[in-house]
């Protein structure tokens, strides 16, 4: 289990500053079924934010190919990543796909953003 320090640490470890040595505003990434918000740096993965902040985003292969981590973004869809080959190649075989759906694994944060498990 994560303890409540390590999101923490990750956040201070991750801070940039601009050339004036002013923090930079890092987006905010907010687990909407865990009631967890996180400030990260620009491109950071999601599988990575879940192991730091403790999100129950389930993941399997996290590799775009078995859908565990199918999750429904509520805000902010235009701040993230792309739909990857992987995605497309696994939506084309499913019947249902949301058009707000995506797998966590293949996400990368781009700006603020809320996402549903």
């Amino acid at each position: 289990m994560v303890s409540p320090v390590e999101p923490w640490t990750y956040l201070l470890e991750s801070t940039r500053f601009d050339r004036a040595h002013r923090v930079l505003k890092m987006p905010k990434v907010t687990f909407v079924t865990d009631k967890i918000t996180v400030e990260v740096p620009v491109g950071a993965a999601i599988p990575d934010i879940v192991d730091q902040c403790g999100a129950t985003l389930p993941f399997g292969c996290r590799m775009g190919s078995c859908g565990t981590c199918r999750c429904i973004i509520e805000e902010g869809l235009e701040n993230l990543n792309s739909l990857t080959q992987e995605e497309n190649a696994l939506f084309e075989n499913l019947t249902s796909v949301g058009a707000t759906e995506r797998l966590g694994c293949q996400l990368k944060i781009m700006g603020d953003v809320k996402i549903r498990s």
